[in-house]
């Protein structure tokens, strides 16, 4: 099936359905996959928080022993 130049179409499926863009990726997901994308996102995020703090404790640790 041919999709016109207008018709936007999921990154992970690539089917076209009513897509979001998600403005950080420049890429654009159904609802389905907006989910998921968020969801992963939100993983990525957490592990991001979890290298802080450690970072953070063993900064710390290394201030106070100095």
């Amino acid at each position: 099936m041919a999709t016109s130049s207008n018709e936007l179409l999921c990154t992970t499926c690539e089917k076209v359905k009513a897509t979001l863009k998600c403005a950080g990726w420049s890429q654009d997901y159904c609802y389905d996959h907006l989910r998921d994308h968020r969801q992963e996102l939100n993983v990525q995020l957490d592990h991001i928080g979890n290298n802080y703090n450690h970072f953070r404790q063993l900064f710390n640790e290394y201030i106070n022993n100095s």
